[in-house]
């Protein structure tokens, strides 16, 4: 049977490469990957996402919960139920990495088939990660092999990084609201003293964005403020940690900045660690940087 797959062009470059080898053997073309506001155009309209017989015979649609480059929280559960109105058959999965002990997840309630995470986002060991599969939802395993966790991943399991993640999300689950919280009033700051100090800065990331802060530095690149603040042991981040330099580009032009802004993306993130006074010794050093930065290019 011939096979749609939608993305979303707001979306982690795992899942675009993913998109691409699924477009081999008995899935023979990749269709309707396209920006947010088409994808919810063609849901609703119901006619770009009718290519290759996608409504006859389903669709595999993919959607971040939380992005990994803005911080924007998509409102999952009307996505689901666009998707599904116009192709009952599809199989939705979502990347709720960004989102884990972020946002409140409900999985039965967001209707999603399937819900991937990963254990580094809550300080949990690197290499682990948590797949969620709704009843009645089949998928073929990767690695093939002595048949573990019910034949979908064979081989010996990293049962210390399992039970590690088990633990943490344990202790974060406790402290969900306190931790929210935390990250809102370092994020709130954040905004309020840029916009005050720095007007000349773009503030992307929306209101929502529970711990990303996306800025569009104006006459400063985002590579050499990166490079500059790392100096005084600030990191940040110029992208997702997946995108490659024409991932970045790709993100780039989707947020229609002018001359000045476009090549000025940051991206920083905060923790419910993270402090007021630590605030302060980035945005200091982060005016201190535009300015001398600034100069450096009118020379």
């Amino acid at each position: 049977r011939e096979k749609a797959i939608i993305e979303i062009k707001k979306r982690r470059k795992i899942a675009e490469e993913a998109a691409k080898q699924s477009g081999r053997g008995n899935i023979p073309e990749i269709c309707g990957i396209m920006s947010f506001d088409e994808a919810v155009n063609s849901i609703l309209s119901a006619k770009k996402i009718y290519i290759q017989g996608a409504m006859s015979s389903g669709i595999l649609a993919s959607f971040m919960h939380v992005n990994n480059e803005t911080g924007a929280v998509n409102d999952l559960q009307k996505i689901v139920k666009l998707t599904k109105a116009v192709a009952p058959k599809s199989i939705v999965h979502s990347d709720g990495v960004q989102a884990l002990m972020k946002v409140k997840v409900n999985l039965l309630n967001l209707g999603v088939d399937m819900y991937s995470v990963s254990a580094h986002k809550v300080h949990a060991p690197r290499g682990v990660g948590g797949l969620y599969i709704r009843k009645g939802v089949r998928i073929n395993p990767l690695i093939l092999g002595g048949g573990q966790e019910k034949g979908l991943r064979s081989a010996t399991e990293n049962l210390a990084g399992i039970v590690a993640f088990s633990k943490i999300l344990e202790k974060y689950d406790n402290m969900f609201s306190e931790n929210v919280e935390k990250r809102k009033v370092v994020l709130d700051y954040l905004r309020q003293k840029i916009s005050e100090t720095m007007p000349e800065h773009i503030i992307v990331s929306p209101e929502n964005s529970p711990h990303i802060l996306m800025l569009a530095l104006k006459g400063v690149r985002g590579e050499v403020m990166l490079h500059s603040l790392e100096d005084y042991g600030i990191l940040i981040g110029v992208g997702s940690a997946c995108s490659s330099k024409k991932g970045i580009n790709k993100f780039q032009s989707l947020l229609s900045l002018d001359d000045e802004h476009k090549e000025g993306i940051i991206r920083v993130s905060v923790s419910e660690t993270n402090t007021i006074e630590e605030c302060d010794f980035f945005l200091e050093k982060l005016k201190y940087l535009t300015d001398k930065l600034t100069d450096y290019k009118r020379i």
